[in-house]
């Protein structure tokens, strides 16, 4: 049968110490920090070259077509820009903020981002909120530094000031129309996103950066706005239909008034997006008014209080001031909170976090063949009274787009208490095939279970990759690979073995020593590793039953274990001290007392040798059902133990399900020696039928195409962080019933250990 140890048969992985009670905001303030030494060192290296910063990553001038398009360029849909220049020969007067960032100063280009661009101006109706994400700068020399937020936490980009523009670029121009390119300077020259105010850069900085981030231009195309919210301010984004909304009034009481404090609001009609929120309460009535402003810079509502409308009597037009509101052709309206409800169909909510709230997170790469619970879960521990969020994310896949698998998922989650029947919370309805599900609950202290539930809509053929790959630039796809690999790398299940070429060592593994240094030193760590468990394996440790004795005696005597080195070393000093003997004789320095001279000496020898053998034979014999009644147990003739390396395994079979122990196997003798990890839940198999279940893992049963990489985020109120641990099903202890019953192990078939 199979047992099973340590309480719950599964795959479990701990939580990785780098994602557990993470400060949300003392994070950023790491990242800021991290990210402004990066500029101030490059500044001072182009100072002492005397040279503007030249981005080697995200070239556009060298590097045209990787910085513009993805694996291949789409038919008929390529991005053409003109020349690339720097600010200086763009502008006359080039500043970075003019009277600050602005949600007015957005203005789309050639590229079909309008959802970033909203999600900019949304982020720009807070005060300082842009100034935490482009963080520092030297616009002398070029260099920008800008941070964002992923699943892996904040990370920095750092980008030079060449942007594209609508110039013909002078190697495409003959030599008798060199004089007759337009003079057009300016924001208008410029092909991608640039700001209204002249002069003003930070619209197309910003835009560049979060086109380097995820690897090119063209990965921009298309998007929600709440996504990229997050990746801005590191918040979570919810989504409320309008048409569900069941009270109007709590929705503008509990949050629409907290709109530009700690959170943030888009709005859509179909697929047509609305930019900045604000939210305001009438003026001198009881009117409520929603500002809303159409990321395109144009094309604004035509109904009730729309600009000029004839509900502007005088008295209103004087309130004009008191609205933060002014009439023009620039995107931004005021319309009535009923009539805002009625007209937009979606509403996306983003909170933002300050230091009083705590991160952790647990990433898993899940095998998911149907759209049913019993997959995957996580256990949440928390030891306070705690507001919560739980949040269940996907990898972005805009890093690496066009290699994210045949497949588009989406998912939901229930929560329970620990041992509980009834569900506490169920995440929030999103669009179907978002990047995260949220659900908001109030903790107590105690355990909670997120069971989750995968589905799924193909978005190509199974072989697309090997279909395409003669159709993709090779540079791109090995940097899309990388990112693939990285991204990857986030889930505590993960195995590097596929990615070993494409995953970068960080720089300061490698900084200051060459490769063979580094070699040498990582093989006197291997070896030193190796000494520290030879002495904990070498130890002696008592055992508590006479069956586990005399098994590894017939285990031992089976395999030929090499003596020990204390008996070897015995043996060659002994060889030094008898060297004048009989080669035929023993060597251990005692031949008097162990090997008579006489023949009755020597009859005597055997017969006690005889009464020895027969003193182990009846032990074995009063246990012979045990062991010699089938003969010793081979489980898996495949199986070796990873500690004493017998091979194939003699007897009941241990195997570790912790993440740390890949295919971790141990004999009898080893399990209950202690050597191994207590802590870890190990599967114990006493028959091959039981080795044949264990197998059936997902890696078997499934095509691995039905993969995801899937991590809960848990926030809390800092003083009570969660700790998380995930569990993916190892087995098929989990059936369907005609009565709609699971059924589980019976108490008979499981013990602990």
């Amino acid at each position: 049968m199979l047992r099973l140890f340590q309480g719950r048969w599964s795959r479990e992985y701990e939580q990785k110490a780098d994602k557990a009670g993470l400060f949300v905001k003392e994070e950023l303030d790491k990242a800021i920090e991290r990210c402004k030494e990066k500029v101030q060192n490059i500044a001072e290296e182009c100072r002492s070259q005397n040279q503007r910063f030249r981005d080697i990553e995200f070239d556009l001038e060298e590097d045209r077509d990787r910085c513009l398009n993805g694996l291949a360029p789409s038919d008929g849909d390529d991005l053409s820009p003109g020349d690339v220049m720097r600010l200086y020969q763009i502008f006359d007067k080039p500043e970075f903020f003019i009277d600050g960032a602005s949600s007015g100063d957005i203005s789309q280009g050639a590229l079909g981002d309008c959802w970033f661009l909203s999600a900019v101006a949304t982020v720009a109706t807070v005060p300082k909120l842009i100034d935490r994400i482009c963080v520092a700068r030297d616009e002398q020399v070029g260099v920008y530094g800008f941070v964002f937020h992923n699943e892996s936490g904040w990370t920095d980009v750092i980008i030079d000031d060449l942007l594209f523009t609508n110039y013909t670029r002078l190697e495409d121009l003959e030599t008798a129309e060199l004089d007759k390119r337009p003079d057009k300077r300016g924001r208008r020259a410029l092909y991608f996103a640039s700001s209204l105010t002249e002069n003003e850069t930070w619209v197309p900085l910003f835009e560049k950066a979060y086109a380097k981030l995820f690897g090119d231009y063209k990965a921009l195309a298309g998007g929600y706005c709440s996504c990229a919210i997050e990746d801005m301010t590191g918040g979570v984004s919810t989504t409320m239909q309008m048409a569900d909304i069941l009270d109007p009034d709590r929705l503008w009481n509990d949050q629409l008034t907290r709109a530009n404090r700690d959170m943030l609001f888009s709005c859509y009609i179909m697929q047509n997006k609305a930019g900045s929120r604000d939210f305001v309460k009438g003026i001198r009535t009881s009117k409520r008014f929603v500002k809303v402003r159409n990321p395109w810079g144009e094309r604004e509502w035509s109904g009730k209080w729309s600009d000029g409308s004839k509900e502007w009597t005088k008295e209103w037009l004087m309130a004009l001031d008191d609205l933060n509101h002014k009439f023009g052709d620039d995107g931004e309206f005021l319309m009535e909170y009923p009539e805002f409800l009625t007209t937009f169909t979606r509403l996306d909510k983003t909170r933002l976090f300050d230091s009083s709230w705590v991160l952790s997170s647990q990433w898993l790469e899940v095998y998911a063949p149907a759209w049913k619970f019993g997959d995957v879960s996580f256990t949440v521990k928390v030891d306070g009274k705690t507001p919560s969020i739980f949040v269940l994310s996907q990898l972005e896949t805009r890093y690496y787009q066009g290699l994210e698998g045949p497949y588009g998922w989406t998912f939901d989650f229930v929560v329970y208490p620990k041992s509980a029947m009834k569900p506490i919370a169920r995440s929030r309805h999103n669009m179907l095939w978002d990047r995260s599900v949220v659900a908001e609950i109030d903790l107590e202290a105690g355990d909670y279970v997120v069971h989750v539930r995968l589905d799924r809509s193909r978005l190509r053929a199974d072989n697309w990759f090997f279909e395409n790959i003669s159709k993709w630039d090779e540079r791109k796809r090995v940097r899309k690979l990388t990112q693939q690999a990285i991204s990857q790398s986030i889930a505590s299940n993960f195995d590097p073995s596929p990615w070993t070429d494409y995953l970068p060592p960080p720089n300061e593994s490698f900084g200051g020593e060459d490769l063979t240094e580094l070699e040498m030193n990582a093989f006197a760590a291997a070896v030193q590793g190796r000494q520290l468990t030879k002495a904990v394996s070498t130890s002696v440790i008592e055992r508590s039953s006479l069956v586990d004795q005399v098994l590894h005696a017939e285990i031992k005597a089976a395999t030929s274990q090499p003596e020990s080195e204390e008996h070897a070393s015995s043996k060659k000093a002994d060889n030094a001290d008898s060297s004048d003997t009989d080669s035929t004789e023993s060597n251990d320095g005692s031949d008097e007392e162990r090997k008579p001279d006489t023949m009755d000496d020597k009859k005597e020898a055997k017969t006690e040798a005889k009464e020895d053998r027969k003193t182990e034979t009846l032990i074995v014999d009063g246990i012979s059902d045990v062991l010699t009644q089938p003969p010793p147990l081979i489980v898996d003739p495949g199986a070796i133990c990873d500690i004493c390396k017998m091979s194939p395994i003699v007897g009941p079979l241990y195997k570790c399900l912790d993440a740390e122990c890949t295919n971790f196997d141990m004999c009898q003798q080893c399990y209950g020696s202690g050597k191994h990890d207590p802590s870890h839940r190990v599967l114990r198999l006493d028959t091959s039928e039981d080795a044949q279940k264990a197998a059936l893992t997902y890696d078997d049963q499934i095509d691995p195409n039905d993969k995801i990489v899937l991590g809960l985020k848990v926030y809390t109120k800092r003083d009570f962080p969660a700790n998380i641990k995930g569990q993916l099903r190892h087995g098929t202890v989990l059936k369907w019933t005609k009565n709609g019953k699971a059924v589980k192990p019976t108490a008979g078939s499981t013990t602990q250990a």
